[in-house]
């Protein structure tokens, strides 16, 4: 089993497409030791790319789209090293260069980030791979994608036909009286999942609500043997509105 992925130093990507609910889910993955976060030398990559897909069928005449993101943050001896090779390989369109974006800090330490703007296609259950190559040596780690995810024609049920080690769950109402109206919390809640019946409620209907499922995978195996605290993350999140 994985580690539940949390960050406060997560940029948000800028992407073309900006639904008026936007899911939370994008971890990371923080080491921490007695609650101090902590990276250790050697080579400290957290990885993380992603696909989402926003159904606003429900409210607009446009159909579900689809967003990718990838952030890979490095920390090198606690050095942010800016020219390092760093590739995303996925099953259909091969290796994605990622490049440097931004410097960042994570308890002081410091560290680098890195991304792509590119739109490659996220295949749940497809085998992506990370490789970092950097001043002191080249680590690298694969997994097979979460993902799959569909609703019930009534918005209760979630499914993921290939479940991560930390699932979520949440529901907005956006009108009216906007107001979150279920958050699963830091605890995976497995696949299939349904949300309570106090999910849809409202003050009045007909109501919009906007439900999230979302299938995070966190793999800490790297090759390499300057490797250490290194976690490799992918993210499904499947966003429908729902009216009622």
């Amino acid at each position: 089993g994985g580690t539940p992925c949390t960050s406060t130093n997560t940029p948000t990507p800028t992407n073309t497409f900006t639904p008026s609910f936007t899911p939370t889910f994008t971890p990371t993955y923080t080491p921490t030791v007695n609650g101090t976060v902590t990276i250790p030398m050697g080579i400290w990559v957290a990885g993380v790319f992603g696909g989402s897909v926003y159904d606003m069928s429900a409210v607009v005449p446009v159909g579900p789209t689809t967003l990718v993101n990838t952030l890979i943050t490095l920390s090198i001896n606690h050095t942010a090293e800016t020219t390092d090779g760093v590739t995303l390989t996925t099953p259909i369109e091969g290796a994605v260069p990622c490049t440097f974006t931004q410097a960042a800090t994570l308890g002081g330490i410091p560290m680098a980030q890195y991304g792509t703007a590119y739109q490659y296609t996220y295949v749940p259950n497809g085998t992506y791979s990370l490789t970092v190559a950097t001043s002191i040596g080249t680590v690298s780690s694969t997994m097979s994608a979460p993902g799959a995810i569909s609703f019930d024609s009534s918005g209760v049920t979630a499914t993921a036909v290939y479940p991560g080690n930390y699932d979520s769950a949440i529901c907005t109402r956006i009108y009216p009286a906007p107001a979150t109206t279920f958050n699963s919390g830091t605890t995976t809640v497995g696949s299939p999942f349904v949300f309570p019946p106090s999910t849809y409620s409202s003050p009045s209907n007909p109501a919009t609500f906007g439900t999230t499922y979302s299938a995070a995978q966190t793999v800490l195996s790297f090759t390499g043997p300057a490797a250490v605290g290194c976690a490799f993350v992918g993210d499904a999140v499947f966003m429908k509105y729902f009216i009622k």
